[in-house]
């Protein structure tokens, strides 16, 4: 039985840095969606009403790609 997490998308970014550490980690899948936009980013972290309307704005077309 294999075991572990099925997803159809796993979406990540990184918080205070760069992407190259996601990047190089051997966890992450290599399906995996790297958010690196620093706008992006900005946008998911605020928690405001502005920032959730950009953050879906902008990377649902990610998303899309990225799940074919």
């Amino acid at each position: 039985m294999k075991r572990g997490l099925v997803v159809d998308l796993t979406v990540l970014f990184p918080i205070g840095g760069d992407a190259s550490a996601l990047k190089a980690n051997p966890l992450v899948s290599d399906k995996a969606l790297i958010l690196e936009d620093a706008n992006l980013v900005n946008a998911f972290s605020s928690g405001s009403a502005l920032g959730t309307s950009y953050a879906l704005d902008h990377a649902v077309p990610l998303f899309t790609t990225a799940v074919g």
